[in-house]
């Protein structure tokens, strides 16, 4: 019997769908698992197994209502730091179903001639099948691995075609990886929260406990020093000539040429004193000839931007449409299970060069809802995020970007089909030409004041065309001001 675990009940459900396609045989639905011929595909509902508390590694220690492990007189007997010579393991005391299912894949992995991990392929699902193996203790059996980022039947034949041993390192060490997180985060807060509630929280201070966590704690140190640096921000006036040319350009006062002249100039070189820009302004407006010192004019080419990362879409359709965290990792999870995009649990844009091949078929699918952008594609272009380095050996990705699968399918809410919109359109981007504009430049000396100006005029839209909202002229005063900018211009 081959037994494939998945991660969740819906990808379960989808890989015995495509085995009893494959096999040309029903499927049997149970509680716990799904029957295809010789086939058994069960499922984790993630992380089965969870870290033992302080309690397990001190059973010596007595207990009482009132002595509990939460409390802090059971604390005081418990000397710190607390580093356990081996990390306990135990089934989830808090959900009945989730222990029963544990159970019932050791059972099933005991009777298994051949087992396949089917987890989602980042660090977490590789431990979450690694844990079960290890609390089983199964071996001498072949263990495979399916790495797989969609649902669809393309992806899952791949995945099948090219199954690798479950102890490969490349896939092995990233259960180890997170295995090694979750201990450190245990280590940091079941020693930090003890230490420092026992040092501060006093009755006197009042209840509670102060928890510490491997990343809880320096974000919010973070947000804290971010919260006092804006709290006690004190803003400053500064000052910006501007001279209007006769075509309309304007030229922003940059910088006093000569450095050593630095009257109502601050130490970042901004002019402070109103009078000193009224000055400058006064002087060009009676006649003061300028020079120019520099006119460049550059073509420069953009690439489209990267495939999207979870991070990259939550961030782009939250400032564009107001959609929150949650709606669009709902909206991208519910896709992917719908077989319409890729997975996405992933915080890397690239994508594996193999996929380069796919492309024809994914436009092709794309086809119905995207004719028009699909009909100016290029699928001989390869751009920059087709790249196997930035998925593979050290430091490389679990998971490649998000993109569509060209399977045709529904969404079911506003947020589904933003998101859907916005992934097909920066995957369809990928086959489009270069943005090409012209950078211009212009830098000018009127007496020991330097003034410059800055555009860009679009030669050719390429992508932008498709995944992009056109150019938008850089105002004068685009810069890293800190304070109130003040104009004073003058027309020359």
């Amino acid at each position: 019997m081959k037994l494939f675990v998945a991660e969740k009940p819906d990808v379960a459900r989808e890989l015995a769908a495509f085995i009893g396609r494959k096999n040309k045989t029903s499927a049997k639905k149970e509680a716990r698992f799904i029957e295809i011929g010789d086939s058994i595909v069960t499922w984790a509902r993630g992380h089965l197994l969870e870290q033992a508390q302080v309690d397990d590694y001190y059973p010596d220690i007595p207990r009482t209502p009132e002595n509990s492990s939460k409390g802090r007189l059971y604390w005081q007997h418990v000397p710190l730091p607390i580093l356990p010579r081996k990390f306990i393991y135990t089934p989830s005391k808090e959900d009945a179903d989730r222990s029963a299912q544990l159970k019932e894949i050791g059972r099933l992995m005991k009777k298994a001639s051949e087992i396949y991990n089917a987890a989602d392929r980042d660090r977490e699902g590789q431990l979450i099948f690694d844990e079960i193996i290890e609390h089983f203790d199964i071996s001498g059996k072949p263990i495979k691995r399916l790495i797989f980022s969609s649902l669809d039947d393309a992806a899952l034949e791949r995945a099948f075609n090219n199954a690798i041993d479950n102890k490969t390192p490349a896939v092995f060490n990233m259960g180890l990886a997170a295995k090694a997180r979750g201990q450190a985060d245990w280590l940091i807060g079941m020693n930090g929260t003890r230490a420092m509630t026992m040092a501060h929280v006093t009755p006197s201070r009042g209840a509670g406990y102060l928890n510490v966590g491997r990343v809880m704690t320096p974000t919010m140190s973070v947000v804290v020093r971010r919260h006092l640096e804006i709290q006690n921000f004190k803003p400053s006036a500064f000052y910006v000539p501007l001279v209007e040319l006769p075509d309309g350009t304007v030229l922003e006062w940059k910088k006093r040429a000569d450095s050593s002249d630095t009257e109502g100039l601050d130490t970042n070189g901004k002019i402070v004193d109103r009078a000193v820009a009224e000055r400058i302004v006064n002087a060009i407006n009676k006649g003061l000839d300028g020079e120019i010192i520099e006119a460049k004019s550059v073509e420069k080419k953009e690439e489209p931007p990267l495939p999207f990362s979870l991070p990259s879409i939550q961030a782009e359709l939250s400032k564009k449409y107001g959609l929150t965290i949650d709606e669009i990792t709902k909206a991208c999870q519910s896709l992917y299970e719908k077989k319409m995009q890729t997975y996405v649990g992933t915080d890397c844009p690239y994508l594996p060069e193999a996929m380069h091949g796919e492309a024809a078929e994914v436009l092709n699918g794309l086809r119905s809802l995207f004719g028009k952008a699909i009909g100016n594609t290029d699928i001989s272009r390869k751009y920059g995020c087709w790249n196997d380095k930035k998925l593979s050996g050290e430091g490389g990705a679990a998971h490649h970007g998000i993109i569509p699968t060209g399977n045709k399918g529904a969404t079911s809410s506003e947020a589904e089909r933003l998101v859907y919109q916005a992934v097909c359109n920066r995957y369809i981007a990928q086959f489009y030409p270069e943005h090409r504009y012209m950078s211009v430049s212009l830098k000018a000396s009127f007496g020991g004041d330097e003034f410059g100006a800055t555009a860009r005029a679009v030669i050719a839209n390429g992508w932008k065309d498709v995944d992009g909202d056109g150019d938008a002229e850089p105002s004068p005063s685009d810069g890293d001001h800190a304070g109130t900018d003040n104009k004073i211009a003058s027309k020359k």
